[in-house]
Order: C-alpha cells, then sequence, then structure tokens
C-alpha cells in the first residue's frame, strides 16, 4: 500500500499553474508515508516534465530511467525545466539506464513511447515486484486497451504487445492509465521545456473509483499538474 499525504489536492498549485474548478474526487487518503519510491521510466519530453515537477514539489524518493545523452547530462548537471514561469534545475535520487539497479517502486510512471513499452516488459514488472502500481501514459490506444470492459478480463492486443509481455509480466489489474495534454520538448540533453497546457486526465482501466487513483491523482496535483480522474478514460 502507498499513501500520500492529506488533502494534497487542496494545496494551490504552483505559480500560475491553473488549478481545476472542480474537484471530482476525494484525494485525502486514509493513511500517510512521507517518502514514498517513485520511477519514472523514460525520462525524455514527457517524462522529464513529469519528473521535474515531482522532484521540486514533492518530498519522495524520484528516480529516472533514461538513456545516452539525456541520461549523462541528468547525471552530471541535474534535470532542467524551463517553463514561461520558471526555471529551474533538480537532481534525480537516482539516475540509470538499468531499472534493474533500482529497488522495488511504490508507483512507477511509463513515459516511452507505446513501440518501446514491450521490450521494457520485464523491467517495469520487476520495479513492481514490492506490490506497487504503475501509470502508463499514453496518448493514444493503451496495451490494456479490452481489460475491464463491460467485467471481462481482456487479453492482449498484439499491434502492442506483440508476444504478451505487457499482459503477462506487467499485467493488467497493476495499472493505470493517464492521457496527457502537455506540450514539452528536450531542447538539449537534461533540459526540458514545456510550453503549453497542463491537463492530466488518470483513470482506472476497468473505469472504477480506487484509493490508488486518488492517491495519484493528488501527488500530481501536489506537484503543480492539473489533474483529474475519469470512469472513461477510453
Amino acid at each position: 500500500m502507498w499513501c500520500i499525504g492529506p488533502r494534497w489536492s487542496r494545496v494551490p498549485a504552483p505559480n500560475s499553474i491553473e488549478r481545476l474548478a472542480h474537484d471530482p474526487v476525494d484525494s485525502s487518503p486514509a493513511c500517510w508515508r512521507s517518502s514514498m519510491k517513485i520511477c519514472i521510466f523514460g525520462a525524455g519530453a514527457i517524462g522529464g516534465y513529469l519528473a521535474a515537477r515531482l522532484l521540486k514539489f514533492t518530498p519522495h524518493k524520484i528516480s529516472v530511467v533514461a538513456r545516452g545523452a539525456q541520461l549523462h547530462a541528468i547525471r552530471t548537471r541535474g534535470l532542467r525545466l524551463v517553463t514561461p514561469s520558471e526555471d529551474f534545475v533538480v537532481s534525480p535520487h537516482a539516475a540509470t539506464d538499468r531499472a534493474q539497479d533500482l529497488p522495488a517502486q511504490d508507483l512507477v510512471f511509463v513515459t516511452l513511447k507505446t513501440h518501446a513499452q514491450a521490450a521494457a516488459a520485464s523491467d517495469i514488472a520487476d520495479l513492481l515486484s514490492g506490490g506497487g502500481s504503475a501509470v502508463f501514459v499514453n496518448n493514444g490506444i493503451p496495451w490494456w486497451w479490452t481489460y475491464g470492459v463491460n467485467g471481462d478480463a481482456g487479453q492482449s492486443l498484439p499491434r502492442l504487445d506483440p508476444e504478451g509481455a505487457l499482459w503477462q509480466q506487467v499485467q493488467p489489474q497493476r495499472v493505470m492509465g493517464c492521457v496527457a495534454f502537455s506540450a514539452n520538448a528536450v531542447v538539449e540533453p537534461g533540459v526540458v521545456r514545456h510550453t503549453a497546457n497542463n491537463r492530466w486526465v488518470l483513470g482506472e482501466p476497468g473505469g472504477q473509483a480506487s484509493e490508488r487513483l486518488a492517491q495519484a491523482v493528488a501527488l500530481l496535483r501536489q506537484s503543480g499538474l492539473n489533474t483529474e480522474s475519469s470512469d472513461r478514460l477510453r
């Protein structure tokens, strides 16, 4: 069980980021944990933006999985986020291209491109081995699409999960989905520029309300993201 601090959704968003006018979930969990282990798997444009905000505005141990020049820059100079109203540098708890070097995580945000997710299934599953959950950030059809429709167990989609690795190893019941309306770019290694939009919609595959969903929404709101839950994420 992973828990987030009391009534985080009531905290005003930092700087000029607009708050939701309507609070769609009860985001006050029944328990408190001051420090969770959270991994951003794929710290490119969208993942780098998310990681930077979580590092800046929450107390948790945020690790990132990245590669190449992006990873080297984060390790040596930190992760810089530039927005129309902010410019700051943060350093993750750990930065690696080997997910197996990290301990089991409470929450994993998978921000890889859809075509790269299946190859990472084993690493993502290992990060969830302690009972954590994963949030897959997709702006298209996700691999878990058929799970929970009308209570059905569903099946993997061959084009998105050719060998069923995500379905069998990560498992759809451990997953939440996220659609992000957020314009970001890696303008140079280690530097992410955010230019427009800041709406994040999270949901359970089956559309039900859940404590973990409410907690994930509260977490993102604490980091200054305009976040809501949906019972119709599809």
